[in-house]
């Protein structure tokens, strides 16, 4: 289902869930980094579901590798842009791919490693989308699956 608030239009999710992670430890007792509060998110069928329209997520990490967030959007104009960006803590080396959805199928139509706002950050702009139809997003850190552990924030944006 989707989150309160995801009724369409620009969202910012993450101030309804301030302090909502939980820790994660990591293997051989070293730790760890919390989780967000989207997890889990790991594949097409756990995607988070985003609603329609333009939205933007701060507070997301990659908490364990291997750390795959996937989030399902839908589109409400003609172009879309998806932007990973610094959201403080550790930063990471995140890379995008978007996905057009097709009954039974996803299909590759953008991808991204390393050009976003900083040099570890990853960014697509004027990806062709089709109004009402279905798009996933797919984030990984760089040396997926033995990811570093970090922070990023995710912003969804459509525009005609």
């Amino acid at each position: 289902g989707c989150f309160p608030g995801c009724q369409g239009g620009p969202q910012d999710f993450d101030s309804e869930f301030d302090n909502a992670n939980i820790t994660i430890p990591l293997a051989g007792g070293r730790g760890g980094i919390a989780a967000d509060i989207w997890e889990p998110n790991d594949d097409e069928f756990t995607a988070t579901n985003l609603g329609t329209g333009t939205a933007v997520l701060n507070g997301l990490t990659i908490h364990t590798g291997p750390d795959a967030d996937w989030f399902r959007v839908t589109a409400d104009q003609a172009l879309l842009d998806v932007t990973t960006r610094s959201d403080g803590g550790q930063m990471i080396d995140t890379v995008i791919w978007v996905y057009e959805e097709d009954p039974g199928v996803l299909f590759e139509i953008a991808s991204d490693d390393d050009s976003g706002f900083d040099p570890l950050y990853s960014r697509v702009v004027n990806v062709p989308v089709t109004p009402g139809w279905t798009y996933y997003i797919e984030v990984l850190e760089f040396e997926y699956p033995f990811s570093f552990l970090g922070n990023y924030a995710l912003d969804v944006v459509f525009h005609p």
